[in-house]
């Protein structure tokens, strides 16, 4: 993807900078996020007040369905939380982000953070949360073909979080980062398939998926916004 290419090389050339920079610190962490990362963090830190940062992890199925039920709760819709729990079982995500110290203690933040996750889930559910119409006879044509009932979804999401951190040192270079922020997903891309070559090959099969797809993007862009609650243990050289 290029945006991943873009991230790398806007942190390598901000490392670069940082080497010829005396009052540089770079930091590792171990960071979780609920409800949207849990993974690695690096960063490099410039005059003591601006930091860019890279995370490399994922999202848990338990962090998935935290994401489900705030969509759930926006769209009043309780599909929702299967569509969403079905497009994040494997996942994996990067983020890109800056914080500005405001003090020893204080920062604000933000980051861009892009999820590549599949999944699978019931395709009766699948289809009628996202396109709102009931396919009641889909599930026993997968069961009568040897298939099994569910659908094939593949997404790529990109979004955008801001936020607030306290920074608490607990001894020489190393140190706690709580963080609480607002996510917001501004964009996403849906793949479905059943499994059915006659289905998904027919017009009226691809219809039905591409309707299905173009509504789950509009689904998790409209109802995408998570309130984040975060901590990170680092150490900084």
């Amino acid at each position: 993807m290029k945006w991943i290419t873009l991230l790398i090389l806007t942190f390598a050339a901000t490392s670069v900078t940082a080497q010829e920079n005396s009052s540089t610190r770079f930091h590792v962490a171990l960071e979780s996020t609920l409800p949207t990362f849990f993974g690695l963090q690096a960063g490099v830190t410039l005059n003591n007040s601006h930091t860019v940062y890279l995370g490399l992890g994922r999202i848990p199925p338990g962090f998935a369905s935290a994401i489900g039920r705030g969509a759930a709760r926006l769209g009043e819709n309780s599909a929702y939380q299967d569509l969403a729990e079905a497009a994040l079982q494997d996942n994996g995500t990067l983020k890109l982000g800056y914080r500005y110290s405001i003090n020893s203690s204080w920062s604000t933040y933000f980051h861009f953070q892009g999820v590549r996750g599949s999944g699978r889930g019931e395709i009766s559910k699948v289809l009628e949360a996202s396109t709102g119409v009931e396919y009641p006879n889909m599930t026993d044509a997968l069961i009568n073909a040897g298939k099994d009932p569910r659908v094939d979804i593949e997404d790529e999401l990109q979004t955008l979080e801001i936020g607030m951190g306290y920074n608490l040192p607990v001894a020489k270079q190393m140190s706690f980062q709580f963080n609480a922020g607002l996510m917001r997903v501004y964009s996403a891309e849906i793949q479905m398939a059943t499994g059915l070559g006659n289905f998904d090959n027919s017009s009226i099969g691809q219809a039905t998926l591409e309707q299905a797809e173009e509504d789950t993007e509009e689904i998790l862009v409209e109802y995408g916004w998570v309130p984040t609650l975060g901590v990170a243990f680092q150490f900084e050289f």
